[in-house]
């Protein structure tokens, strides 16, 4: 049995040493819990719920009929100035109401791909174009509008725009282009832990509803595009950096603590 070091035995010098490897120690410490600090304020502030942001036009090209199915087409009949539509997933049965184009059946006009068909894996993907046909590219509001995500049952979640948009000029949404709605990046996160995240996602299917004011013509409508490839968020970062923090930390001790005997 040998005897038990103590620090008033240690050779000349070793003390200061030791001394300096547990100052060490503690900074990584430091470091560890200030990562963990980040990740909770990163926590604290994703939002219960995510909206849809208008971004403007886009210079996406041959989206006209024929080139890019909608997930709805909505046209008013006679007069009217305002057009309301939705279509939704019940049951797993794919159901439209409304100002809905004609016919409900042409895959062209109305759709409900899955997450998987449309190549979106998390919020920052997400993104809906709109198009409209007015006389002259005048303009219309868009006063309402929610994406709706859809599992085998129900409704899983829906996201819709805070504020009515309006589009003075309508004309690049004409199938050249179209008006781009997104996911904000300060509120991905909040969509990724109640739709993407969720286990059998990719399985999920979308829905549309919109109203739209000021129109004269039409139709209206919107199709579905993968807008961003997938990035890391800021809180996967932060937890890669507290991995990291700890196998270094894991590794300092192992060289740096002295053997006891």
């Amino acid at each position: 049995m040998g005897e038990r070091l103590s620090i008033f035995h240690l050779p000349a010098g070793a003390f200061s040493r030791l001394t300096l490897k547990v100052v060490n120690v503690m900074k990584l410490r430091r470091l560890i819990y200030s990562a963990s600090a980040a990740v909770l304020l990163i926590g604290a502030a994703v939002p219960a719920n995510a909206s849809l942001v208008f971004e403007g036009a886009s210079p996406i090209s041959a989206e006209g009929f024929g080139n890019a199915n909608r997930l709805i087409t909505i046209q008013v009949r006679g007069n009217q100035t305002t057009e309301t539509a939705a279509t939704s997933v019940i049951n797993g049965t794919f159901t439209g109401t409304g100002d809905l184009a004609h016919p409900f059946s042409d895959n062209q006009k109305f759709g409900d791909p899955t997450l998987s068909q449309l190549g979106w894996t998390n919020a920052a993907q997400v993104g809906l174009l709109f198009h409209a046909i007015e006389t002259g590219g005048d303009s219309v509001t868009i006063s309402a509008l929610t994406l709706s995500f859809f599992n085998n049952i129900g409704l899983v979640e829906s996201i819709s725009i805070a504020a009515p948009v309006t589009i003075a000029n309508t004309f690049p949404g004409n199938g050249s282009a179209g008006f781009l709605f997104g996911i904000s990046s300060d509120e991905q996160a909040g969509l990724n832990a109640a739709v993407f995240n969720l286990a059998g996602s990719g399985n999920f299917r979308i829905g549309i509803s919109s109203t739209i004011t000021d129109v004269s013509a039409g139709p209206e409508s919107f199709n579905a595009i993968s807008v961003a490839p997938s990035i890391p968020e800021p809180s996967t970062w932060a937890m890669l950096l507290i991995g990291f923090a700890g196998i270094g930390f894991a590794a300092y001790r192992r060289r740096s603590l002295p053997t006891m005997s």
